[in-house]
């Protein structure tokens, strides 16, 4: 029976973290890229691989998680039969130190003193049966306290062996998935370098915006409409994401998650909220004049607004919340701002 609980924890635990590394193999062979030298379409696409990556990466996390928890269930039961079987080991101990007792004063009884004290042929064969039974009895109970210790020794060792696996695996995908983080990051990185480069370039050509693109309002009169976002896109000439034409585009392009809050970049009046076409839904404030120009700000492509036209609003005060209405590629902000009625690069404001 003992032997039995062994093979079945050993097959369990050792199955659970089986499973778990024939599933993670394939992410801990990739190795490293280097980057340096791809084109945008191929950072892209390598972003995508990643992207796809850690989704798969976070489903292997979870079943870990799922089958650790279900392993530690199992050494928990185990731990708690262990906990039993010592117990018993020691009654076994106990009795075998009887047997091994009775068995001594046995063997000092001579044949001849049984048929001494024997009142017949049926007494002294019944004797000398009880005499065999005990002997017989504590050679058993010897030899299977002999097997239990061994096989103890052997399924804590399997055990403990098992959690060193999971751990392991546990940790191995853990590390996959931060890496492959890491490179996302790292992507993201230059790709907002090479396109702060393209922007910079295109820009000057077509004359809308300075070489130092510095800005002309007083510090800090006009902050940035959000806290954490990626430019995605940036002001001057481009080409157009759905017509491939190359079009002037009046604005950054900030991306955050849907639903990430939009603040008032200064102090203003809401003047209008509404669907703006291939805008999509659109806020725009008036903060009148700042440093000699009349400012008006416009957040684009929202998933809804926190105030009504009409409200007037403090710097950094939520006005609205990031979405992908209209004519967008994804969750972000085409943040614009406009100076005496003409769009201005915001990269000085942000």
């Amino acid at each position: 029976m003992v032997v039995k609980v062994v093979k079945r924890a050993l097959v369990g635990i050792l199955g659970t973290a089986l499973a778990i590394s024939v599933g993670f193999g394939a992410h801990v062979a990739q190795a490293d890229t280097s980057y340096a030298g791809m084109s945008t379409s191929q950072l892209r696409e390598a972003l995508d691989a990643l992207d796809q990556e850690q989704a798969e990466l976070a489903i292997e996390r979870a079943t870990a998680e799922e089958k650790l928890a279900a392993a530690k269930e199992q050494l928990k039961t185990t731990k708690a039969q262990l906990a039993d079987h010592r117990e018993r080991l020691q009654d076994m101990e106990s009795q075998a130190a009887q047997f091994a007792l009775q068995r001594y004063q046995d063997r000092g009884m001579s044949t001849t003193a049984i048929l001494l004290t024997s009142g017949g042929n049926g007494d002294i064969v019944e004797k000398m049966t009880v005499m065999q039974q005990v002997t017989n009895a504590a050679d058993s109970l010897i030899t299977s306290l002999l097997l239990a210790q061994s096989t103890l020794t052997e399924l804590e060792l399997t055990e403990q062996n098992a959690v060193n696996v999971i751990e392991a695996e546990r940790a191995a995908i853990a590390a996959s998935e931060a890496e492959s983080i890491a490179k996302s990051a790292k992507i993201v990185a230059l790709l907002d370098q090479m396109a702060r480069a393209a922007a910079a370039s295109s820009a000057l050509s077509s004359g809308h915006v300075s070489a130092s693109s510095a800005s002309i309002l007083p510090s800090g009169s006009l902050r940035s409409p959000m806290s954490r976002y990626v430019i995605t896109d940036y002001y001057g000439m481009r080409v157009h994401p759905f017509t491939g034409g190359w079009t002037f585009h009046d604005a950054m392009d900030l991306a955050a998650p849907c639903g990430t809050a939009i603040t008032a970049p200064a102090n203003g009046v809401v003047t209008d909220y509404y669907w703006g076409g291939s805008y999509g839904n659109r806020i725009i404030i008036d903060h009148g004049w700042i440093g000699g120009k009349h400012v008006v700000t416009s957040s684009n492509h929202l998933s809804g607004a926190a105030v009504s036209v009409g409200s007037v609003v403090s710097q950094g005060q939520v006005v609205a919340y990031v979405g992908t209405t209209g004519s967008s590629t994804g969750c972000h902000n085409h943040y614009q701002i406009y100076m005496d009625g003409q769009t201005v690069n915001p990269s000085p404001y942000i």
